[in-house]
């Protein structure tokens, strides 16, 4: 008689072993300063155009704060961080200081709005600097990281003081350039005058597929980055992330 043979007993898969890079990166993650990150809305009239010809019932305001809607969302679920919200024309505002909440900075979003009228007046950068200085409560030992959007065209900024903050990243939307306006002064004033840390400059006229990569990149921890360069050079233009919903406006 042919003996049965016994099955095998079926170990359970070994789990993958984590590679080194993934440990350091893990351990530099626990070791990040925890964000506090201010956004900073221009609220300047030209936030009022339409965003497309396709789009004419979305502003520009309309679009840019869905994204950062989204960008805010999708931010909380890499990492806890805390927000407020500065609003500036001809001078800067505090909305809403630091909070952990997401709801009441959503709320906070929503009931911002642009003036109707234009200024002809450059927004002095040393006025929205003695806000952060002087109205934000910034937690304790947390990385100070402010997020400016940026929509003027014709009238370059000015700067009477420098931003005392850890990283500043600018969203710079404006007209497309020609003749009559002044996008590439204001663009070089930015990135020459804004640039603290490891910052990221980023401009748009009416690009959904550009923007949704702005706000993907903008969900790095400015410790953790890498140069802006780099960061682009990874990216596939053609294959934006699927999080932006303009109509969510």
């Amino acid at each position: 008689r042919r003996r049965r043979r016994t099955p095998a007993t079926r170990q359970p898969p070994r789990p993958a072993a984590r590679s080194e890079g993934r440990l350091r990166r893990e351990a530099m993650s626990a070791a990040l300063r925890p964000e506090a990150i201010v956004v900073c809305l221009d609220l300047e009239a030209e936030m009022l155009v339409s965003w497309t010809a396709q789009h004419r019932s979305l502003t520009r305001f309309d679009v840019v704060r869905s994204a950062l809607k989204n960008w805010i969302a999708q931010r909380q679920v890499t990492s806890a961080c805390e927000w407020a919200v500065v609003t500036f024309d001809d001078t800067a505002e505090l909305v809403l200081d630091v909070t952990s909440e997401r709801d009441m900075v959503f709320a906070s979003l929503d009931s911002i709005h642009p003036r109707v009228e234009a200024s002809r007046m450059p927004f002095d950068f040393g006025m929205l600097g003695k806000v952060l200085d002087r109205d934000v409560s910034w937690p304790d030992g947390c990385l100070r990281r402010v997020v400016t959007v940026f929509g003027r065209s014709d009238v370059v900024p000015v700067a009477s003081a420098t931003l005392r903050v850890d990283a500043s990243d600018v969203l710079y939307v404006h007209q497309k350039p020609n003749g009559s306006n002044n996008c590439q002064d204001v663009y070089a004033f930015l990135t020459t005058n804004l640039d603290v840390g490891k910052s990221f400059f980023f401009e748009c006229c009416a690009s959904l597929p550009k923007l949704q990569q702005h706000c993907a990149m903008l969900l790095a921890h400015p410790d953790l980055r890498d140069s802006q360069d780099a960061m682009l050079a990874k990216l596939d233009w053609h294959r934006p992330p699927s999080y932006l919903d303009i109509t969510a406006a």
